[in-house]
């Protein structure tokens, strides 16, 4: 909320919100999509856990790439000052410490 003038946060805020509830909805269709591919039709009982477990493990590796991802588009977006500017001419490892608020 920080990167938008104040006359706008209720546009933002909306736009967050969709945003939010998007992902969601997502996440949900990927999980439930490697769970299908795995166990079919099928209902969860002991006889197909071991499909059960692979398939939530292939989705936290799925997840983790996405939120890598996000981290470094994040990064690259980089960081505005108070004026509105981007944060200059810093190089991967400064915009990472700068994102950070290390420096």
């Amino acid at each position: 909320m920080s990167s938008v003038p104040k006359r706008y946060f209720g546009v933002a805020s909306a736009t967050i919100g969709t945003m939010r509830l998007a992902g969601q909805m997502m996440s949900m269709a990927i999980a439930t999509q490697v769970l299908h591919i795995l166990m079919g039709g099928s209902k969860i009982n002991p006889s197909n856990h071991a499909l059960f477990i692979t398939g939530t493990r292939i989705i936290f590796v799925v997840f983790a790439v996405l939120c890598v991802a996000g981290v470094f588009a994040s990064l690259a977006r980089g960081k505005r000052d108070k004026t509105g500017s981007k944060s200059g001419n810093l190089d991967f490892q400064q915009r990472i410490f700068y994102h950070f608020d290390f420096l």
